[in-house]
């Protein structure tokens, strides 16, 4: 098989180290870091991540427990970068053995007063809002956990979001789903997606922005900055892409003479350190939306990283200042779960 050029992860560690760096010294004030550096982002996370940036340094400290529900496997679009089977379907088997083993699982869980969770997330390996009767089913077990035990569960769906039109914004509703995760790249940034996107925030929704960071993602998102906060988008997730037998080939016919692959947990698209170019036009321009740095090492939870990489040096502490973490994730939502 023809890959990418392989570059060595130490390496990228230690780019991505000096990057960050550099963006702390020009933003002491408007950048975080966690996690030993891993968990890097500006304004507050969205409900969902603490546990993905926490979990593998400090567990102890960890306040969400999260569940998922995989919806199905059939997407509406064919993304050359796309890291799944291309020609996945739903078939008998995936019923059997993945859709209804995650309802089954919720199901029991929702039985057991001691496993107290926080967080949904309905996902799928296709679109999720293609599987309106999982999120349906999953959505009933839900409200009657949240009657039983007197607490309230958010939840988060991963879509593209050219399904979302008024009805199925308003079926979603009664599902009380909170917040979408949208991958807008996926509709080629279409405008139809973008209406649905307002429409959502008026309704009450929060909308995140969940983009692969790849020249074909990030970069038209540079340009669309205003349009991010004129729709009150609220977070801008940056991931770099996992590299798949699905993708290789598309990946490295568009890629392969700029860009490399490392292996951390999983192979991955080093993205030449675009996510902080983003991240500092989204600073530069002082932005109301965070972004967040969803690098494969917060991804793949290793937690050898502070191995590879010197310690950070914080330019307010250099300055006999102390850096003021933001809590407002554990503020707002556990305030807001107890209403």
């Amino acid at each position: 098989m023809i890959t990418p050029a392989i570059i060595d992860r130490d390496y990228v560690l230690y780019k991505k180290y000096q990057r960050k760096q550099q963006l702390l010294e020009r933003y002491p004030f408007q950048l975080y870091l966690k996690a030993q550096g891993n968990c890097f982002h500006s304004g507050k996370l969205s409900p969902g991540c603490e546990t993905c940036f926490y979990r593998p340094y400090n567990k102890d400290k960890v306040k969400t427990n999260t569940v998922s529900v995989h919806t199905g496997q059939v997407c509406n679009v064919a993304c050359g970068y796309c890291y799944y089977d291309p020609y996945r379907e739903d078939s008998g088997e995936v019923y059997h053995n993945i859709i209804y083993p995650y309802l089954q699982q919720l199901y029991e869980i929702s039985l057991d007063p001691l496993y107290d969770i926080d967080i949904v997330f309905y996902n799928s390996r296709g679109e999720t809002l293609k599987y309106l009767w999982v999120i349906k089913e999953a959505s009933d077990i839900i409200k009657r956990m949240q009657t039983n035990y007197g607490k309230r569960i958010y939840s988060i769906l991963y879509t593209n979001f050219m399904l979302a039109n008024d009805a199925v914004l308003d079926f979603l509703k009664e599902c009380e789903v909170h917040e979408f995760r949208v991958h807008w790249s996926a509709s080629h940034f279409s405008d139809k997606v973008m209406d649905n996107i307002h429409k959502a925030v008026e309704k009450g929704f929060t909308v995140s922005i969940e983009e692969p960071s790849l020249p074909e993602c990030g970069i038209p998102l540079i340009n669309k900055l205003d349009i991010l906060e004129e729709a009150k988008v609220k977070h801008l997730n940056m991931i770099e892409c996992q590299v798949t037998k699905d993708n290789v080939k598309y990946l490295k016919e568009t890629y392969g003479q700029t860009h490399y692959m490392y292996r951390d947990t999983l192979w991955h698209l080093y993205d030449n350190g675009l996510v902080y170019d983003i991240m500092e036009e989204v600073l530069q321009q002082n932005k109301s939306f965070s972004i967040i740095d969803c690098n494969s090492n917060v991804e793949n939870a290793r937690s050898d990283a502070h191995m590879y990489i010197p310690e950070f040096q914080d330019p307010l502490q250099s300055k006999g200042l102390s850096r003021e973490y933001p809590t407002d994730l554990n503020v707002d939502f556990y305030e807001w779960n107890k209403t």
